[in-house]
């Protein structure tokens, strides 16, 4: 009774009455909890900065840059925070453009290989490396025309019909303009100069339904006769920023897939004033940074979306768009990350397979309705498959890995800036492409694009018949059996017996083949 009454007695005591020692003790337990309090999280975060730390070791370069991006990219307060600034500064860096103050440079050719080479977008043509359609097993510059702002010509020159879709691209692009500081009658001014300029380009682009037939537009020329043929670009020094550290001359084989476009383009930049044409190669390069920007960017967007195709705001969440985005970016380090949170050490997807595959031999010898020639069959088909693990190997060897992603600088809070240094890596990869030879074997397949060739075709006519079912199609059907379809045809190619190096007069390389012309 007298502990009952003294607690409660000291529970419901105001602290003036407490006695002095009742005063120090309450004083000493708060200190002692607050003290406690702070060691047991002191402890905490050193664990997990330990934690971090070691986790953090264990990753290659290439993985921290996988990490990285990705925490960039959602550092949506940091995006925010930003705000238009990091463009902003861009257009500043590339000599700005006339949407604050009079624009007045005579820098075209130097903005046209910045925009292009650095930022990736494509103004007036478009530039890349590809597969030459004549000759598959080398790459070659292709030069081509470029897309226009809207999904196509017929929107700009129809205007009665789209009149809607023209005021909201108007509309979108006016926006832009006032997030990025322009006033808005300015903006209004310029947007629709940019619009007009875009109007008379889509005059000039040659429809899809003429362009048809590749044969027909593929011209094939020298580096050189570009200067000829569209004289307003600097051709030479915009190549070379295009396709750096590439070097290239003059003889340098180009495929041109626009050659009228080009030469009316080349008309059009040469009689359409410089402030405008700049006004314009800065836009493409705002349209195309909008959704790494904050949310205005985005929602301004996503209004001019709305008229053009009726969508509503999409409701995948931030992190499956970062994934995406550095799987985009870094695909080899995020599979690598994958690879090792999905499977463990001692999870060998490789004993798997053969475990199952074992196993499948093992049911063999107990099956009844199967006769021994078909297990003998089932038993081939089993020992003939292939284990193929859905990853290269060298994403799991770190100094492989980063090697290949050793020229891209990646930073944990700026994803404006780590969208542009990709830009710049991804120009360089695509650079080396140039030099590479297509004709290498295929992984795993273990066969060329000239291999693959023919059994595509083969596969085609891929078929099991009875006897009977043969017979029945040889009396009744017009066409020859498939088998011979195939065999028939390839064994008269002397392309085939090359590229699968058959021996002279073996069957598949007979020394008499049938020649239709």
């Amino acid at each position: 009774d007298y502990q009952v009454g003294l607690q409660r007695g000291l529970g419901l005591r105001c602290w003036a009455e407490k006695t002095h020692v009742e005063r120090k003790l309450v004083v000493i337990v708060c200190a002692l909890s607050v003290a406690l309090f702070i060691c047991i999280m002191t402890l905490g975060l050193h664990y997990k900065e330990c934690e971090l730390m070691e986790h953090m070791k264990s990753l290659s370069k290439a993985e921290q840059k996988a990490q990285w991006y990705y925490q960039a990219c959602m550092n949506e307060s940091k995006i925010e925070e930003l705000g238009a600034k990091p463009l902003q500064d861009l257009i500043n860096q590339t000599g700005g453009w006339g949407l604050k103050d009079p624009w007045d440079k005579d820098n075209f050719q130097e903005v046209l290989r910045i925009v292009s080479a650095s930022f990736r977008t494509s103004p007036f043509f478009t530039v890349f490396v590809s597969t030459d359609s004549k000759s598959s097993n080398s790459n070659i510059i292709q030069v081509d025309q470029s897309g226009l702002g809207l999904p196509s010509k017929e929107y700009y020159l129809n205007k009665t019909a789209n009149e809607k879709y023209l005021k909201a691209y108007l509309n979108f692009l006016v926006e832009l303009g006032i997030l990025l500081g322009g006033s808005e009658d300015t903006s209004q001014k310029m947007m629709q100069e940019i619009i007009d300029f875009e109007t008379a380009l889509a005059h000039i682009t040659v429809p899809q339904e003429e362009r048809r037939d590749e044969m027909k537009i593929y011209h094939k020329i020298q580096a050189k006769e570009l200067a000829t043929l569209a004289p307003a670009v600097d051709w030479m020094p915009f190549l070379s920023a295009v396709f750096t550290p590439v070097a290239l001359n003059d003889s340098e084989p180009v495929v041109v897939y626009a050659k009228e476009y080009l030469q009316k383009v080349s008309e059009l930049i040469s009689n359409t004033n410089k402030s405008v044409l700049n006004n314009y190669m800065i836009m493409k390069v705002v349209r195309k940074m909008v959704s790494i920007l904050d949310q205005r960017f985005q929602d301004a967007e996503q209004r001019f979306l709305e008229v053009m195709y009726g969508t509503k705001k999409s409701c995948t969440p931030r992190w499956k768009l970062c994934v995406s985005d550095t799987d985009s970016a870094l695909g080899f380090a995020l599979g690598a990350l994958f690879v090792k949170a999905t499977f463990s050490e001692d999870s060998k997807v490789e004993d798997m397979v053969s475990e199952i595959k074992w196993a499948f031999e093992d049911s063999l010898k107990t099956v009844g309705w199967m006769d021994p020639k078909t297990k003998k069959a089932a038993k081939e088909k089993a020992d003939a498959i292939y284990n193929m693990v859905g990853y290269p190997k060298f994403i799991m060897k770190p100094k492989e890995l980063d090697m290949v992603f050793n020229d891209f600088d990646v930073v944990s809070d700026l994803y404006f800036q780590n969208v542009m240094n990709y830009y710049n890596f991804s120009a360089r990869v695509t650079a080396n492409q140039l030099r590479k030879n297509t004709e290498a074997t295929l992984p795993a397949l273990g066969m060329t694009n000239h291999q693959l060739f023919f059994v595509g075709f083969a596969q085609v006519w891929c078929s099991v018949r009875t006897p009977e079912s043969s017979h029945e199609g040889v009396i009744t059907d017009p066409h020859s059996p498939s088998r011979f379809r195939v065999i028939g045809t390839i064994s008269n190619s002397h392309e085939f017996s090359a590229h699968f190096g058959c021996k002279a007069d073996s069957p598949m390389n007979p020394k008499q083949k049938c020649e239709m012309w």
